[in-house]
């Protein structure tokens, strides 16, 4: 139960009723989520760690229809193996013509089970997490083979129950050590800190294991737009090291999107601004904006307005000729000072802004070279005085550790 799709906003504003003539939830989409879901080849074994992981990049689709997203995904059979082979004796022992009673009853359980699970196979979007959506049928249809197994076992030889034993500790082991592999795979939500320890994990394995990474690290001045999951991007003489977490959005109706297969990994000179801003009085608040900083055609404005008691209402936007944002608004005591860290990402047209270590903006933005950073003094803009915090340049040791060795 829920509301239509097209009364949603975002159904609007990103203009997905252009996908398949506003055919979210339709059957068209079934071969293609069958063929993501149930493969046998959904899962990708590489030297490189966590040395199970995701496919290379997303499912492909069949008769050419169009997905609002498709991202990178496991199988059922692959990942879940145990689950799978147990979910189709417990359904063969179901249903088949001599089923008992008792086996007779659990039938509509497992249509029911079933039903709930078949949503997302005629959903417009293909995603790893959807694999959850199967787990209830799983569940009950493998408690179902795996009685039916242990009743066909029953009175075997001691030999024929070990192998059984046997198959079924290495797929159950297989699916969690698969899965826990699985869940170590970059996604483009993954922070900087999260993508260098990754980083770092496989270049100290790879040493160890004759050199595997060598072979997935690539250079340039300009991102492309998408490169097998587990590359890494060098940008220009290590101003950056970039990962893939393989997911390709080119072509989707989004394009803010189209920069997220790349994971920040380290950051040089240039990326990180650090200001201290002292918010002035409520009779001096700027509902106009001051620039922060610059990126090519986009621009970082903060804005303050008074509010309710004394307080400053504080916001901050991004203007842009294709994008643009607005934060949520937060409070501040008038002559209160606050840390805003700016970081402009040239190679893939993105800034983030946060205040007091808590995120406000983060989206993308049309560039052009490098930021440049506007400082505000009090007499110019007496809403706020803006103070650059000088920090040393960072370095990129593990870019630097990369390239030397290609």
């Amino acid at each position: 139960f829920g509301l239509p799709l097209n009364d949603y906003t975002a159904f609007h504003v990103l203009d997905e009723g252009k996908i398949n003539g506003g055919r979210y939830f339709d059957p068209i989409y079934l071969p293609s989520t069958l063929l993501a879901y149930l493969q046998p080849g959904g899962l990708r074994l590489t030297s490189l760690f966590p040395y199970i992981t995701l496919p290379a990049g997303p499912t492909r689709v069949v008769g050419g229809v169009l997905f609002d997203n498709r991202t990178r995904t496991a199988s059922v059979t692959a990942s879940m193996p145990l689950l799978f082979v147990l979910s189709c004796l417990g359904v063969v022992s179901a249903f088949r013509r001599r089923a008992g009673a008792a086996m007779t009853m659990l039938r509509i359980l497992l249509v029911a089970s079933a039903a709930g699970t078949a949503a997302v196979l005629f959903y417009g979007w293909i995603a790893n997490r959807y694999l959850a959506d199967f787990l209830p049928f799983l569940v009950i249809a493998s408690a179902i083979g795996a009685v039916a197994l242990w009743h066909r076992l029953e009175g075997r030889a001691r030999r024929t129950r070990v192998v059984a034993f046997v198959l079924i500790a290495g797929l159950g082991v297989f699916g969690v050590v698969a899965n826990v592999a699985l869940s170590i795979t970059p996604t483009d939500a993954w922070t900087t800190a999260q993508a260098s320890g990754f980083l770092q994990t496989q270049d100290t394995l790879s040493n160890l294991t004759g050199h595997p990474l060598k072979g997935q690290i690539m250079g340039g001045h300009s991102l492309p737009y998408w490169a097998p999951a587990d590359t890494v991007f060098i940008a220009g003489h290590c101003d950056a090291l970039y990962v893939s977490n393989g997911e390709d959005y080119r072509g989707v109706l989004d394009q803010r999107a189209e920069h997220r297969t790349w994971v920040l990994v380290e950051e040089g000179a240039g990326f990180q601004h650090t200001l201290n801003v002292t918010f002035r009085a409520p009779n001096l608040a700027s509902n106009r904006g001051r620039v922060l900083a610059t990126m090519g055609q986009g621009t970082v404005l903060m804005h303050s307005v008074p509010a309710a008691r004394g307080y400053l209402s504080v916001w901050f936007t991004v203007q842009d000729p294709r994008y643009g944002a607005t934060s949520v608004r937060t409070t501040v005591v008038p002559g209160s000072t606050h840390g805003i860290a700016i970081q402009t990402d040239r190679y893939r047209d993105v800034v983030t802004l946060t205040m007091d270590d808590n995120t406000y903006l983060e989206g993308p933005i049309t560039t052009n070279g490098l930021p440049t950073l506007h400082i505000t003094t009090a007499s110019s803009m007496p809403a706020f005085t803006i103070n650059r915090v000088r920090a040393p340049a960072p370095s990129t040791p593990l870019c630097r550790t990369l390239s030397s060795g290609r």
